[in-house]
């Protein structure tokens, strides 16, 4: 049997993909525990009975294609926005995290 990854892997490369790269100002800290707590569970059928107005238990069907995947740890996340917005961009992760102001 494929492991919980290879079968990841395989459901977030089966089609289309909406990518967003969420950052705040405030509290940044707890953005990723945030994220975590409004997409719910990973499986969708615990997600139900536990966090039953969370992504996962709306809009999920199994553990693998369960709507939504947000990253594990706050450290994941420079590593997945260079995936999905900079592949092939040399920029360094510190320079993407300083907030820029437009005045």
């Amino acid at each position: 049997p494929k492991s919980d990854v290879a079968l990841m892997v395989e459901e977030l490369s089966s089609g289309m993909c909406v990518a967003l790269q969420v950052s705040r100002s405030e509290n940044v800290d707890k953005l990723v525990d945030d994220l975590r707590e409004i997409a719910g569970p990973r499986d969708p059928e615990i997600a139900r009975v536990l966090r039953p107005e969370s992504l996962r238990a709306r809009f999920g069907l199994d553990k693998q294609r369960n709507a939504v995947h947000v990253t594990d740890l706050p450290r994941d996340g420079p590593l997945e926005v260079d995936f999905f917005f900079h592949l092939g961009d040399f920029k360094t992760h510190e320079a993407q995290q300083q907030p820029q102001r437009i005045f």
